[in-house]
C-alpha cells in the first residue's frame, strides 16, 4: 500500500502528479517492478479546480496497463472551506 498526494511548487515546474508521488512511496518500500501495481485509487475533492484522474489513468495504463483505476470524488466538511480553515 503506498500513498501519494499533489505536490506544487511555485518556483520549478512541472508540479508532480499524486500517482507520480505513490509512486515514488511504493518504489521506497520496496516495489520492484511497475507491473507488481494491481490498483490504484484516486480521490479528489468534487468540484475543484484541479483534477487529476485523466492524467493518473494515462500514465497507469502506460507503465501498468493490467492494473485497476479508480477515482472516489470526496465533498469538504460542512463549515471547512477546503484548506482545513472554517469557512
Amino acid at each position: 500500500l503506498a500513498g501519494g498526494g499533489s505536490i506544487e511548487s511555485a518556483a520549478y515546474n512541472p508540479s508532480m502528479l499524486p500517482l507520480q508521488s505513490a509512486l515514488v512511496d511504493a518504489v521506497i518500500k520496496g516495489l520492484g517492478d511497475w507491473e507488481e501495481v494491481e490498483e490504484c485509487v484516486l480521490v479528489e475533492v468534487e468540484g475543484s479546480d484541479v483534477q487529476y484522474q485523466d492524467s493518473a489513468r494515462l500514465l497507469l495504463s502506460k507503465i501498468a496497463p493490467e492494473a485497476r483505476f479508480h477515482t472516489l470524488h470526496a465533498r469538504h466538511a460542512d463549515g471547512c472551506n477546503g484548506n482545513g480553515s472554517a469557512a
